[in-house]
């Protein structure tokens, strides 16, 4: 396989997503974990340094239990996920020993995996983002031999992928966010160029990539989070930066945000209640969480996780805890009101997704 910046490659996923399909009002959950449609959470392959896994494991909020659903098709991970308005989880592609088209469904109802269509292209790195008609639209990659910045659109009822329009550049390792009307913004990304600054919107209706504002810092193993007013804020990225950046569809512009504390890649961003987020975890700061507190336009440091993440995955509990996993099979909570860490029930792994 090429060298090339794998290592942590984001697992791409859309914001939240209620019953029918309609974006939430904050993304509550980091890429790589999915918020179901009864409230658990779900985290399917990876990494876990014995191998790759063809399972997931599912967090249920109210027993604060971890139940393990083996039998997907093939242990991967540098995957995309996506849940379908059924409410089954779609894992697309990824690296299974080698760059792979295939697709396996999970039904979190009964924790049992059925083989679906595959993909055109092989594909690790890439976007999946579920469009508001309930198809799923996936972009970027890397295919063994380059980024191709192809598109495909997955048919749920058919259960198999159709071309869609290509982007103008591949835009892996990359931001993918729902947009304010259904549209898709696919920003950054890694390509045979470098950490790139373009910025792309999808339009379903239209079937077609528009050119956006381009962002000021070129970055790649981002991370972001949707806002409630439909901005995207977008933070970190390849070499630990410190920038963050503000999409605002309506105004197709970028505006610079205040700095993180501390510089960081492959972290976790969750949106919490009245407009503040969580910066946690990642390459070049492990044990460190932030809060963004829009009152005072400032990051404020929390206290220290109790072990270091380099590629957390996250999500808001409805108690208004943050559950933070991967990297480790430990779960740990975070307590806002308290700026305290409280220990968690144990995963059958610990695994690095991207």
């Amino acid at each position: 396989m090429k060298t090339l910046w794998l290592l942590a490659i984001p697992t791409w996923l859309l914001a939240d997503v209620s019953p029918r399909g309609s974006m939430l009002s904050t993304h509550t959950a980091s890429e790589g974990i999915v918020r179901l449609q009864d409230g658990r959470l779900v985290v399917a392959g990876g990494n876990t340094g014995a191998g790759l896994s063809a399972s997931a494991e599912i967090f249920d909020p109210r027993t604060r239990r971890w139940t393990e659903a083996p039998g997907l098709v093939s242990g991967r991970y540098y995957h995309a996920v996506a849940l379908l308005r059924t409410g089954d989880l779609l894992v697309i592609g990824g690296y299974a020993k080698k760059h792979d088209a295939s697709c396996g469904l999970l039904d979190p109802k009964t924790a049992t995996w059925t083989p679906t269509g595959a993909m055109s292209t092989p594909r690790a790195g890439h976007a999946a983002v579920t469009l508001l008609d309930g198809r799923v639209l996936v972009w970027g990659g890397y295919d063994g031999a380059g980024y191709p910045n192809s598109s495909e659109i997955y048919d749920p009822a058919a259960r198999a992928w159709k071309d869609g329009p290509p982007s103008e550049v591949s835009h892996t390792q990359g931001t993918a966010a729902l947009l304010p009307g259904g549209r898709v913004l696919a920003a950054g990304g890694n390509s045979n160029a470098g950490a790139g600054n373009t910025a792309e919107v999808f339009d379903p209706r239209a079937n077609s990539w528009t050119k956006a504002a381009p962002m000021k810092f070129g970055r790649y193993l981002q991370a972001h989070a949707s806002l409630p007013d439909g901005r995207v804020f977008v933070s970190g990225g390849h070499g630990a930066q410190a920038s963050v950046e503000i999409f605002d569809s309506r105004a197709n512009a970028w505006t610079e945000g205040p700095s993180l504390n501390r510089g960081r890649q492959n972290h976790a961003m969750v949106a919490l209640p009245g407009g503040a987020i969580a910066a946690i975890g990642g390459t070049g700061a492990e044990t460190s969480i932030e809060i963004y507190e829009p009152a005072r336009r400032a990051w404020r440091q929390g206290a220290d996780m109790p072990r270091a993440r380099a590629v957390p995955l996250a999500a808001l509990l409805p108690d208004g805890r943050i559950l933070v996993t991967g990297s480790a099979p430990e779960t740990d909570f975070y307590d806002l009101k308290r700026d305290r860490w409280e220990p968690g029930p144990q995963a059958s792994a610990g695994r690095a997704i991207r």
